[in-house]
């Protein structure tokens, strides 16, 4: 605002920030600005501040050239939005070396928007039955606010002076090819808090209709909703993952995308989690999660995060107990977060050293502004701090960086397990369930040679052939039954399990994924006489050619390169080849602050990973001048 701390900057931003955007065809361009300052309270920067206001702006005007031009506003955007390898004229010349906005526009063009569908329609249905703009505006209410008219393309409306018409759209849209399995936007908030449609799940999950709003006006629309989460509910919540009706919870959701969702409410220590501020939409049938929002409470915040909570040693606990506790009992989903976790590890190097980067470039200012101004709370969750005070700039920029860093090293330490016990999911492997894994008579290798990420229980060739034999054994005295489920879609079979009584299972090859690198986990649950869990264990075999090192053998990796040495001897890192835009690479790192060049030599003491640690030289590095 006008008293800013920032006031040139904030201005500024709403320029650079938003002309670029549409650099595609920009040959002229023109932005100037009058910053004033007022004698009220000097205020900091927060949340995105300038950008938001200019964005806002010019993609107003771009919506109001596209209805002058009679075009689509997602077409002139495509025909004139910045992409990747383009250069900028109006940010300084740069080139936009990460851009993904051509494929985020090309996404929500398929999204489909039923409130937006309903100011459609009627705003073609009034003007070819000349409606008033305030009878156009009330009609569109209507048709958000009573959606039972989307599946009969019908409804009884009041005008202005009080006439009621009944009103058919069956001109306008075809009922019957509409695709009733997309465009649903929930939230999952406790304090559940709207004057729209919500519900409870079985295991008293609160969720709201954020779009479309009035859900519960079209039954039909509001059962597939009710009845899709509720029975990804009831699968994930069941000891096999599957539910009444067989199915997969991985059949009504986009697995990938909660596999991010979780790990970004992990890594963050978001302490909500389970409680509110969690989205989700429905596309085409399955729910996929997201976007994120509300991280005030996370990262060891001494004014919103307790004491017990800063430290970030923990994995984060699902408040509600429900779906994100169970889906992490199931060891091929755990599976699939380790390696997710294992290969943004590098990236989540660069965002460490970006909040350096960015101290660097602001520190002084903020310690000035805080010498003239003070600290901006009292009251605080951690009173201990500082008197109870909020923490001086320097003093917020150490405990951030010293807090990612330890985070980081408690997810590596953790996540290198085979099967971590994460969020008490309570299904962690019971040592009194046996398994041992054959190809033909043959025990599988144990898996000695992970340097980088989880390790499995078994290594396999690429080009074995046969079958894998599964024995089976349980000190349980009150188990009876075991299913096996391979990567927890796929039934292997339910099989008798008792102290007196083994299980085996014969498994072709062929329902194996055999490609290189890939893991196969198969999910043993061991049940009780009447079906519930007694106790589970798991099988993670990793398919690779390399064979395991012997005797003094140790596995170096650099990259995706692995090198077997012996202990004791010298190897030369290797020269960087790899090239990224918009960066320069720095040397070899191992995570810490140690970087290696190329052609200096190690001494091998043990298996070791190193990979590049790289410098930005686009714009944002000359903050750092």
């Amino acid at each position: 605002g006008a008293y800013g701390e920032h006031g040139p900057t904030t201005v500024g931003l709403s320029g650079h920030k938003s002309v670029p955007l549409y650099t595609g065809s920009l040959e002229a361009w023109r932005f100037g600005f009058d910053v004033v300052y007022t004698n009220l309270q000097a205020a900091g920067a927060y949340r995105g501040y300038g950008a938001t206001q200019g964005i806002f702006a010019v993609e107003s005007i771009v919506s109001e050239l596209a209805e002058h031009l009679g075009m689509d506003a997602t077409a002139i955007r495509d025909m004139n939005m910045v992409r990747e390898g383009m250069a900028m004229p109006a940010y300084y010349g740069e080139v936009a070396s990460a851009c993904a906005l051509d494929r985020c526009m090309a996404h929500c063009r398929e999204m489909f928007n039923w409130e937006e569908f309903a100011e459609d329609i009627a705003e073609d249905y009034a003007t070819d039955h000349d409606f008033s703009e305030q009878d156009e505006s009330r009609l569109a209410d209507c048709l958000k606010d009573n959606l039972s008219w989307i599946t009969t393309a019908r409804i009884s409306f009041k005008m202005t002076g009080g006439e009621v018409r009944a009103l058919d759209f069956s001109s306008y849209y075809d009922k019957n090819a509409l695709d009733l399995t997309t465009g649903y936007f929930i939230e999952y908030c406790t304090s559940y808090e709207t004057d729209g449609t919500k519900w409870k799940t079985k295991k008293d999950i609160p969720l709201m209709m954020d779009n479309p709003k009035m859900l519960h006006t079209n039954s039909e629309m509001y059962e597939y909703v009710h009845t899709l989460v509720q029975d990804f509910e009831n699968a994930v919540c069941s000891p096999t993952f599957h539910n009444s009706k067989g199915k997969h919870y991985s059949e009504y959701i986009n697995v990938d995308s909660l596999v991010d969702y979780w790990m970004v409410w992990n890594f963050l220590c978001n302490n909500e989690f389970g409680a509110r501020s969690i989205y989700f939409y429905i596309e085409d049938g399955k729910m996929t999660f997201g976007p994120i929002w509300d991280f005030d409470q996370t990262i060891g915040n001494v004014i919103t995060v307790a004491t017990k909570d800063a430290k970030g040693d923990y994995w984060v606990h699902d408040k509600k107990n429900a779906w994100f506790k169970e889906i992490m009992g199931d060891p091929w989903f755990v599976a699939l977060a380790q390696e997710r976790w294992f290969s943004i590890r590098e990236e989540i190097d660069d965002l460490i050293t970006s909040v350096d980067v960015y101290w660097d470039y602001m520190g002084d200012d903020a310690e000035r502004c805080y010498e003239r101004n003070g600290v901006r709370y009292y009251v605080i969750r951690q009173p201990e701090a500082n008197d109870g005070h909020s923490l001086t700039p320097t003093e917020d920029y150490q405990l951030i960086r010293k807090w990612l860093r330890e985070r980081v090293e408690w997810i590596d330490e953790n996540f290198t397990r085979i099967a971590p016990n994460v969020d008490d999911g309570g299904y962690s492997r019971s040592s009194s369930v046996s398994c041992s894994v054959f190809l033909g008579d043959k025990l599988l290798e144990r898996d000695i040679q992970t340097v980088h990420g989880a390790p499995a229980d078994y290594i396999i060739s690429p080009e074995a052939s046969g079958e894998l034999v599964l024995k089976l054994s349980t000190a349980h005295s009150n188990a009876r039954t075991v299913d096996a489920y391979l990567n927890s879609t796929y039934s292997l079979g339910k099989k008798a399990l008792t102290t007196s009584t083994r299980a085996e299972y014969r498994i072709d090859l062929s329902l194996l994924d055999m490609t290189e690198g890939t893991k196969n986990v198969i999910y043993l649950p061991v049940l009780k006489s009447d079906g519930k869990l007694r106790a589970m264990s798991s099988v993670v075999i990793r398919v690779t050619s390399m064979p395991n090192p012997v005797g003094e053998e140790r596995l170096v990796r650099f990259g995706d390169e692995v090198v077997v040495s012996t202990l004791g001897s010298e190897i030369t890192f290797p020269e960087i080849t790899e090239t990224r835009e918009g960066f320069v690479p720095c040397g070899w790192t191992s995570g810490d602050d140690t970087v290696y060049k190329a052609g200096e030599l190690l001494t091998v003491k043990d298996d070791a990973y190193f990979y590049v640690r790289w410098k930005r030289i686009d714009r944002f590095s000359m903050m750092n001048r």
